[in-house]
């Protein structure tokens, strides 16, 4: 889930563990919280108009290597080069 203008979050009344990242206006990790237990409050030193949030499936960050400093891209799910759509039909049988 993405949360935009936003620098903290909490994980009350979650039965299940997930990774964060705190993201600034330039798409740089501020901070990168792996496997955030159920119960559990966290923030970052930014203004919220600064910073948004990003939750992940636990794992994520560890699998990825995500750490503090890094450049991400974030883009709407419905995004995806027209290459990459005609390759997906192509799969399926469908184009």
């Amino acid at each position: 889930m993405f949360f935009p203008r936003c620098s903290s979050i909490h994980t009350v009344e979650m039965s299940f563990p997930i990774d964060v990242l705190f993201i600034d206006f330039r798409e740089i990790v501020l901070k990168a919280v792996s496997n955030a237990q159920p119960g559990c409050h966290f923030n970052v030193l930014a203004p919220a108009d600064l910073c948004c949030v990003l939750e992940m499936p636990a794992g994520m960050i560890e699998g990825t290597g995500t750490r503090k400093g890094d450049a991400i891209s974030i883009m709407p799910a419905t995004h995806s080069p027209a290459s990459d759509l005609d390759e997906i039909s192509a799969f399926w049988g469908k184009a």
